[in-house]
């Protein structure tokens, strides 16, 4: 049995939708071409853009939150180390009462 044309577009039309609604980058790209953008009745008249630019964004925020994580990590080390090694200093200059 062939699908009329109607058909067809009305199933990509669902795949589409399923995709954005589910979040599925990868079947969203396969439906979309990736520089469209477009007006949608749920925008109430915002141009909308294909969600690649919403997650390059994203992923850029990510890294550079990791990479301060990291960066704050390694200071509070930093830190932490040079107490302890003058803790350390103090102890061994430290050489108690000598009047035995």
């Amino acid at each position: 049995m062939t699908t009329t044309l109607r058909e067809q577009l009305l199933q990509l039309t669902v795949a589409v939708e399923t995709a954005m609604t589910s979040a599925d980058y990868s079947a969203y790209r396969r439906y979309v071409e990736p520089r469209a953008s477009f007006f949608e009745p749920r925008s109430r008249g915002t141009l909308l853009q294909v969600i690649i630019t919403t997650i390059i964004v994203i992923v850029i925020v990510i890294v550079i939150v990791i990479i301060v994580i990291v960066i704050i990590i390694i200071i509070i080390i930093i830190i932490i180390i040079i107490i302890i090694i003058i803790i350390i200093i103090i102890l061994l200059n430290n050489k108690g009462p000598t009047g035995l």
